[in-house]
């Protein structure tokens, strides 16, 4: 009896693991990112995630979003992010759709950690807008 339960849950789990996710709906998007609903006072513009079907969850993120000054500055401080410095190299950003282009003078932000996989968080402070690029591979 148990070995049949433990197959049949082996079984529901290599099934419902496998699922690949790609939308370029930007409410999902942030969804499938946060795990929860945007809150009504974040203003998404668009936005592209993609999850890979293999149990490690890999993922590609692209957010464009009216700054928010409240969610911003708790968005930094929870991620613990810090300016980057480095160069922007467009070739970074695996595949970004046609929409992604933050300025040149947007502020760019990575999280403060000795693992770098290319996530850049980008504030446009001319047009009061975010740019987010996350990967997870």
């Amino acid at each position: 009896m148990k070995l049949k339960f433990l197959i049949s849950f082996l079984i529901l789990f290599l099934v419902t693991s496998c699922k690949e996710i790609n939308t370029t709906n930007p409410e999902k998007a942030y969804q499938f990112w946060i795990k929860s609903n945007p809150n009504d006072k974040l203003n998404i513009i668009r936005g592209q995630y993609w999850q890979s079907s293999h149990w490690s969850l890999e993922y590609k993120l692209y957010l464009e979003i009216s700054e928010n000054v409240n969610w911003w500055r708790k968005f930094k401080e929870d991620n613990n992010l810090i300016i980057d410095s480095t160069e922007i190299n467009e070739n970074d950003f695996w595949e970004k759709p046609h929409w992604f282009n933050p300025p040149k003078k947007s502020i760019k932000y990575k999280e403060n950690s000795e693992f770098d996989q290319g996530t850049r968080y980008f504030e446009d402070t001319l047009n009061n807008k975010i740019f987010i690029y996350e990967i997870q591979l």
